[in-house]
């Protein structure tokens, strides 16, 4: 294979029109770094570990330069900027891959490679699968929708607003007053079951007319939370001006002792001295989820509000209790706000306001809050793959009836067959952009690619990698609805962004052409470009250096200035053109090489000789060094006519000293 096309395939194979199997098992040689799955190590800080080691073996192999010394600042002594070293990493950094992962086998993406045998099974058993599944989707879905009916019916009575946080801010019974973003970034994060919004002291959350409450009528608030942040947060609140001089409530967390914060309410008229407050007798716990249901029967009096936690009343003590009748339907309802109060900082999931008072048994059975109830309210397409399975289980050991308890045994069957089968299968890592996977969560993950025929040794086009849901399944999509964005790491450190940076090639070298697009394939073709300085230089001086022991620059891996400058300037200029010349065509270079006069020279040396060239690096006598383990063993199987040279085959495990492997290990 010509060198331009062998470098092309190993940098982006997988990008090649109609790209093969084997194109795409090329693009290995950049997934082959250390891979962390450690626990406590943080997945950030090795996501960027995997990009360096990208920059460094790209840039080293081919160009021949040190651009790892840009990692922390501008290189000391060769003309790279670290905004070079970032620029040149976002090449490889699309592909969906996580910091720690690995522990299971090779880290995703990886491409399996079944034999003939191999694929037909995991094909019968896909097929098995999908029949048993569709069996349990219908008798699964019918059992949902009674439950749902039966089992719910007399907590949503009364509900008049409900907020899931389910990756939105929503109202799943008014879409009119569901919330927005006013100031910041809301992130999300899972809760107890389902989703749940989560708050530092940047967003602020307004849910316009929702929660307008009346004094002289019953209402209850119900939601989970958990508080992160420092004592004495406003959880949510609505004044018609401000807690001081409006009307208006509020739910707040008073200041912690140990890890317990008590849960005051706030009902008030027209300032702090006019209202109802009470205090709860028992906190919620600290950094832990906790049910909170606050009901109030609208008597104008403190004794009407309850507070339970964890469906339990425990009990309030009356801070003040002079409340007018008071309509609270001004202002909008808000969460975070900074201007009132200390902003909530923790989780909060499955908010409800309810029209009613919620009673104790109620409220008992919202704090217990079956996570099959929880689970049920959550729409099919928004629950996550733990939230569908663990629905799937339940359904198959407490729901269903005879024969639908032994379809669901059939199926685990059968799922544990798969992953018996996937385990024995040989699979590589790969590469491969974030494109190529999206819209993976839509489908079922193990029926991708094409299993054909891998023991006949054709090419096969593998389109989309096939990814099997017992080991990585969950990795497809997770945050990668657009590539990752690259930027400038101050002094190196993944938790310092600076500028960002689109991918590109260093500065000093030859740009880019104007409007190729800025990815893999394009780093690669640019890399063999007749025009570029460096990629034949290098290539040649590692074939010079592979027959004669020592290169024509010395330091193979530096070309730079604090590398050895080259021996013969004009030898290694001529090899490197000769080397285009010939289409990049290794095995006429190494030919060449050794078929010259120079290489076939004999061995002995003088005195003289010994005195004006010890290295030898004039090459004034044929060279002296030793090969490698590998080429004494091909050379004694050839002469004895023991070789054998079919590629490829099972893999073999030889005896290892010990220790051997430490240094594969980060921190070994």
């Amino acid at each position: 294979m010509p060198y331009d096309q062998f470098t092309i395939e190993q940098i982006a194979g997988d990008m090649l029109p109609h790209a093969t199997q084997s194109q795409i098992i090329a693009t290995g040689f950049n997934r082959n770094h250390m891979i962390n799955f450690e626990g406590g190590a943080i997945p950030e800080e090795y996501q960027n570990e995997y990009i360096v080691d990208r920059i460094e073996a790209t840039s080293t192999t081919w160009l021949g330069v040190t651009l790892g010394c840009a990692r922390c600042h501008d290189h000391k002594y060769d003309p790279l900027r670290q905004k070079d070293f970032y620029a040149f990493g976002a090449f490889f950094n699309s592909v969906p891959e996580q910091g720690l992962d690995g522990y299971s086998g090779n880290a995703f993406p990886f491409l399996q490679l079944p034999d003939k045998k191999q694929a037909e099974m995991k094909t019968a058993l896909l097929k098995a699968i999908k029949e048993k599944d569709d069996e349990i989707w219908a008798a699964e879905s019918a059992w949902e929708q009674h439950e749902r009916q039966s089992s719910t019916s007399d907590i949503r009575s009364g509900l008049v607003a409900e907020y899931s946080f389910n990756d939105s801010l929503s109202n799943e019974l008014k879409p009119a007053s569901s919330g927005k973003v006013v100031n910041g970034k809301l992130t999300y994060a899972d809760a107890r079951v389902g989703r749940a919004a989560e708050l530092s002291e940047e967003p602020q959350l307004s849910f316009g007319n929702a929660g307008a409450l009346n004094s002289s009528s019953p209402f209850s608030i119900s939601l989970w939370v958990q508080p992160k942040g420092p004592s004495g947060m406003t959880v949510l609140q609505r004044y018609e001006i401000s807690p001081k001089t409006g009307a208006g409530y509020e739910l707040a967390i008073d200041y912690c002792k140990k890890d317990t914060c008590d849960v005051i309410v706030r009902l008030r008229n027209s300032g702090p001295e006019s209202g109802i407050e009470v205090k709860s007798k028992e906190g919620l716990a600290f950094s832990k989820w906790n049910h909170l249901t606050i009901s109030y029967d609208g008597s104008g009096r403190a004794k009407g509000i309850q507070v339970f936690l964890d469906g339990r009343n425990v009990g309030t003590s009356v801070v003040l209790d002079k409340l007018p009748a008071t309509s609270f339907d001004k202002g909008e309802l808000q969460i975070g706000n900074k201007e009132w109060g200390t902003p909530f900082k923790g989780e909060l999931a499955d908010l409800r306001f309810y029209d009613r008072r919620i009673y104790a048994e109620e409220a008992n059975e919202l704090g217990l809050s079956n996570p099959l109830h929880t689970v049920l309210e959550i729409p099919k397409d928004r629950r996550t793959p733990e939230q569908t399975a663990w629905l799937r289980q339940y359904f198959a050991k407490e729901a269903g009836n005879p024969a639908e308890k032994q379809l669901a045994i059939d199926y685990t069957s059968l799922e544990l067959g798969l992953k018996q089968l996937n385990g024995e299968i040989p699979s590589t890592m790969v590469m491969t952009e974030a494109e190529k996977v999206r819209g993976a969560e839509t489908a079922r993950p193990e029926e991708f690619g094409d299993h054909g025929d891998a023991g006949a040794g054709a090419a096969k086009t593998a389109a989309v990698l096939p990814v099997d849901r017992e080991t990585h399944s969950d990795l497809v999509m997770a945050g990668f609805d657009e590539p990752r964005e690259t930027y400038v790491l101050r002094r190196g450190d993944y938790r310092n962004r600076g500028d960002k940076v689109e991918p590109n090639t260093p500065a000093v070298l030859p740009p880019l052409p104007k409007d190729a697009p800025r990815n893999r394939l394009t780093l690669a073709k640019w890399l063999v470009d007749p025009g570029n300085p460096l990629t034949a230089r290098v290539a040649v001086n590692h074939l010079w250096q592979m027959v004669f022991g020592i290169g024509i620059v010395k330091t193979s891996e530096d070309f730079g200035s604090q590398g050895d400058p080259p021996s013969n300037q004009e030898l290694l200029d001529w090899l490197a053109t000769e080397f285009i010349r010939t289409k990049w065509n290794v095995k006429a270079i190494e030919r060449l090489i050794v078929t010259s006069a120079l290489y076939r020279q004999v061995s002995k040396v003088t005195p003289e000789m010994l005195e004006r060239d010890p290295e030898n690096r004039l090459l004034a006598r044929g060279p002296r060094f030793r090969l490698p383990a590998e080429m004494v063993r091909d050379n004694a199987l050839e002469v004895s006519g023991l070789i054998n040279s079919k590629i490829g085959g099972k893999s073999v495990s030889p005896y290892q000293p010990k220790g051997l492997w430490e240094e594969m290990a980060f921190g070994g």
